[in-house]
């Protein structure tokens, strides 16, 4: 009797129609989703095509640096202290030992005789000093080639400036020709 009330109340064939109509809404997409699909689709198309086909446009200005050199050895960064520059360049010759870059090398060197100069100045002991080179003709050493020849002519044109060292630079310059340079 049981089974009789079921099937009455269960009609097996109106439940598989149910089910049918169930799974085919579940499985077809709705409109919304259809056409979301084919804007993404038509957008990235366009990206792509946009992208092939735009020129690359070259920078004006082409700086050239090895990417072997870092940047801290192929300029002079004004925005950093000179003993914040040294002091960087010297962690970097403690990294790269044997492998650090011969200009890296020739920067610190000049901003080292740069930072010595300043030093000595300090001191007063600016140009003609008896018995060792005083600030100017250290900066003489700082080749008219150098990224760091401005920095240097800069100092020791302040000091040709200054009266109490104008006489001691001049007196200074027949015995080294080549500073001359600095001060013109």
């Amino acid at each position: 009797m049981s089974n009789q009330i079921y099937q009455e109340v269960f009609n097996v064939q109106w439940v598989r129609q149910e089910l049918e109509k169930l799974v085919k809404v579940e499985n077809s997409p709705a409109d919304l989703t259809k056409l979301l699909s084919f804007l993404a689709i038509l957008g990235f198309l366009g990206f792509a095509f946009l992208s092939f086909n735009t020129p690359e446009k070259t920078p004006n200005v082409v700086v050239t640096t090895s990417p072997s050199i870092p940047e801290i050895c192929a300029k002079r960064d004004f925005n950093i202290s000179l003993d914040r520059t040294i002091q960087q360049l010297q962690e970097l010759e403690r990294k790269q030992g044997d492998q650090f870059p011969e200009k890296c090398g020739t920067q610190l060197n000049e901003l080292r005789l740069i930072q010595q100069a300043v030093g000595l100045a300090a001191n007063n002991f600016v140009a003609n000093v008896p018995g060792r080179e005083g600030a100017f003709e250290i900066l003489c050493k700082i080749p008219p080639t150098s990224d760091n020849f401005k920095e240097a002519q800069s100092w020791a044109k302040r000091w040709h400036n200054d009266k109490a060292w104008k006489l001691d630079i001049e007196r200074a310059l027949p015995d080294n020709p080549d500073c001359q340079k600095l001060i013109e």
